[in-house]
């Protein structure tokens, strides 16, 4: 296996040394690259493949290229295109061939590398993958109908598109998007032929624009009979497809024919056609109808939202709302207007019984992001299709306890959301319960804890030990408990296990807001969570904040337990927060120390002016007494 891999690696040696010479990638990073790829051609050349290892490498080998583009163009460098870029780009083309041969069932496989072939230019191998795709995968329309307009408009080849376009019709004579791709080609052919004619009537002689006149052009140059430029032929190939084509696809067809008839220019029967196709767009009353004059209202003028809301009024079928429904996502400009118009859109599907699996996800979604734009009765609606949902029932909840609903009747509601809806998701509900008691029955707010607590799995339950915590400081704080009470009922929550990482650190966060903290109290919670290896990043980090001030023996304790508890991203996490706590601590103490030396230096200072002050005090009054001595002598002597 050695050796296959390292001669499957020696065909990319010269592109890792040119890498490394131009220097787009540092040394490190080439051999980084080089380890990268002999482990994914290890995995490609064991006993057993699957398509995984395969999508690896090549999706590996592709973001390489992304880089490479970013790194060229951030340092203007684009020599060396054929050393190093087309040889990549040929092992993801071989990579994706391999597969493909490998798996020739999955058409997933042969999308791939006809996508990428394509998206670099690659048309030799291009033209091959669509030959031997064809030859598994013939049956395929949509492939069938790729080949021929690549053919047509990359490889220009307008022979080889009409022959691939007649022989996928003989292997499916009813098929709209064939007939539709046979018309596309059509029409534009005329005028790549007319756009060819006048190229050579306007640039005859100019050298100056004798590099245009490439090869690919130069197939339109050949006589071309006037029934195809009169595009008699085109209006035949419609004829024929409306004879053919089931009813129910003729008016998606005709759109379709109908847009790319927009699409050309400078052919003068094009009017005649489009005339032609809207007079049979106009014996049809269908969604396709109503997306023809959507278009024709918006080359009027007319604002796209009204022209879907006019058709809609036509048309108010399950299809008419989810076309507006796909336009309205699929809109470069959304805004608040477009968001209204979905959650409209979505409310309308819900009273059509249309809705889907995705469709309920949507709705829940907007009845949480504007709960405004629906009442109590559509949430009730929506409830009795899908009573499963958490979403739904927590807003029926709210909406029933702003209408002051009786409490016995808020109990069964309760119970029937508990019944319905996933355990995973059922903390709202309990919550809705438990501010229901506060309000309407204190006395029983404690046994609802106690229920949703005993009931709930683990995720939910401790939720409501945090929601039980807040309740019980409340209590605190408005003197109805007393702390001996307080901490007795916390130590009873912290050994009901299991616990959350979450629920530790809410506890000991509480208890340091408390005006009469009890730091070892506080220092205990999480403790018992390191202890019980349920803890989080988190959790570790206050632990360490709180050994710091109150038990700094302990600190490096905490480092090695945290190392020790976390594995993978938990460690990196952990360490990058350890880091940033030592340095804050470092930076902290700095500050301290600083402001201790000034206080000092201000000290001293003002302990010198005192003495410089008396000093000078001193020698006021032996100046003064000087003075009045002079005076008693009859002289004055000024010092």
């Amino acid at each position: 296996m050695g050796e296959f891999v390292e001669q499957s690696l020696e065909s990319l040696l010269p592109t890792f040394e040119q890498l490394s010479h131009v220097q787009l990638f540092t040394e490190s990073e080439v051999n980084a690259f080089v380890k990268r790829c002999r482990q994914f051609e290890y995995r490609l050349n064991k006993q057993e493949k699957t398509p995984r290892d395969f999508d690896l490498y090549a999706e590996y080998l592709c973001d390489f290229l992304k880089l490479l583009k970013s790194r060229r163009t951030k340092m203007q460098y684009w020599h060396k295109l054929k050393l190093i870029d087309r040889p990549m780009c040929k092992k993801v083309a071989s990579i994706y061939r391999r597969a493909a041969d490998r798996f020739q069932g999955d058409l997933h496989q042969w999308e791939k590398l006809i996508n990428f072939l394509n998206e670099h230019t690659m048309r030799r191998e291009l033209a091959a993958a669509y030959t031997r795709a064809l030859q598994i995968h013939g049956r395929n329309e949509n492939l069938r109908r790729e080949f021929a307009l690549w053919q047509f408009f990359s490889a220009a080849s307008p022979q080889n598109a009409r022959t691939q376009i007649l022989a996928s019709l003989r292997l499916f004579p009813e098929s709209a998007i064939l007939y539709s791709a046979f018309f596309t080609i059509e029409i534009h052919f005329v005028e790549k032929v007319l756009k060819r004619r006048k190229f050579i009537t306007e640039k005859r002689g100019d050298p100056k624009h004798g590099s245009d006149d490439s090869d690919a052009e130069r197939v339109y140059d050949e006589e071309v009979d006037d029934s195809i430029m009169n595009l008699d032929v085109a209006k035949a190939v419609v004829e024929q497809a409306i004879s053919a084509v089931s009813r129910e696809a003729v008016s998606g067809m005709l759109v379709e024919m109908w847009k790319e008839c927009n699409k050309v220019e400078l052919v003068p029967n094009i009017d005649t056609v489009r005339s032609f196709i809207m007079g049979k767009l106009k014996e049809f009353d269908n969604e396709d109808t109503r997306l023809f004059e959507i278009e024709a209202a918006c080359k009027e003028g007319t604002s796209k939202f009204d022209a879907f809301d006019v058709a809609l009024s036509k048309t108010p079928t399950e299809r008419m709302h989810r076309l507006y429904l796909q336009w309205l996502r699929e809109s470069s400009t959304r805004d608040g207007f477009s968001d209204m118009k979905i959650r409209s859109l979505l409310r309308s599907i819900c009273d059509g019984d249309w809705m889907t699996e995705n469709d309920w996800r949507d709705l829940e979604g907007c009845v949480q992001e504007a709960e405004e734009e629906f009442d109590e009765p559509f949430i009730e609606k929506c409830l009795e299709k899908r009573p499963q949902s958490a979403v739904f029932w927590n807003m029926y909840l709210e909406k029933r306890l702003k209408n002051n609903v009786a409490i016995d009747e808020f109990r069964d509601l309760c119970n029937r959301a508990l019944e319905k809806i996933d355990p995973e998701e059922s903390f709202p509900i309990w919550q809705h319960a438990i501010d229901h008691c506060i309000l309407f029955a204190p006395n029983e707010v404690e046994q609802v804890f106690y229920d949703a607590m005993k009931k709930a799995n683990t995720s939910v339950a401790s939720k409501v030990k945090i929601l039980f915590v807040d309740y019980l400081y409340q209590l605190y704080e408005d003197g109805k408990i007393t702390p001996e009470q307080l901490k007795e009922r916390l130590m009873e929550l912290v050994n009901s296990k299991p616990n959350s990482g979450e629920f530790y650190c809410h506890v000991h966060r509480k208890e340091l807001e408390r005006s009469n903290l009890d730091t070892k109290f506080a220092g205990f919670v999480l403790k018992s969570a390191v202890i019980e290896e349920c803890a989080t990043v988190e959790a570790v980090i206050l632990y360490a904040k709180w050994t710091m001030k109150y038990d700094i023996s302990k600190f490096h304790v905490v480092h090695q337990t945290g190392l020790k508890l976390f594995k993978g991203a938990e460690l990196d996490e952990f360490v990058v927060k350890w880091t940033q706590l030592v340095q804050e601590a470092a930076a902290e103490a700095i500050k301290n120390e600083r402001r201790v030396d000034k206080a000092e230096k201000k000290k001293a200072v003002k302990k010198l002016s005192m003495k410089q002050k008396k000093k000078c005090f001193c020698a006021l009054n032996l100046h003064t007494y000087l003075i009045f001595f002079s005076v008693r002598q009859g002289s004055c002597i000024f010092v």
